[in-house]
């Protein structure tokens, strides 16, 4: 009997535990998220330096950047990840003045890495769709 109780509270502690690990990695995406929507405020396009949403940043409110190099960003050719939190359609340019390549950020969407759409470290003007 003892044998029995020992193994049934063994399966318990183990589901207990399955189930406090499952709710420290939810609470942890809950919080990288509200991290990047403090980092990135309502209405501003924000640029990162590293991916995740990481190191330095550009933040944007709404007015385009021909040039990312000459602006009191500096980050031209730094983005590595991104946070459209605008009601806008922002594309980014490889080239200064809206030229090159191009890379369109959705409104209200987030790219944690901008190396799978090939545009990683590419960004040097930023463009809203009005």
């Amino acid at each position: 009997m003892k044998l029995r109780i020992g193994g049934l509270l063994g399966a318990l502690s183990l589901g207990a535990v399955a189930v406090l690990g499952s709710g420290s990695a939810a609470q942890a995406q809950q919080a990288d998220a509200e991290l990047k929507r403090l980092k990135c405020p309502n209405w501003q396009f924000c640029l990162y330096e590293h991916d995740n949403y990481r190191g330095s940043s550009a933040r944007i409110l709404l007015k385009n950047v021909p040039n990312l190099a000459a602006s009191d960003y500096r980050f031209d050719n730094k983005a590595s990840s991104m946070s459209n939190n605008t009601g806008y359609s922002v594309t980014l340019y490889q080239y200064k003045n809206y030229g090159g390549a191009r890379y369109v950020a959705r409104k209200q969407s987030e790219d944690k890495d901008l190396t799978n759409n090939r545009f990683d470290n590419k960004a040097s003007s930023v463009r809203f769709k009005f």
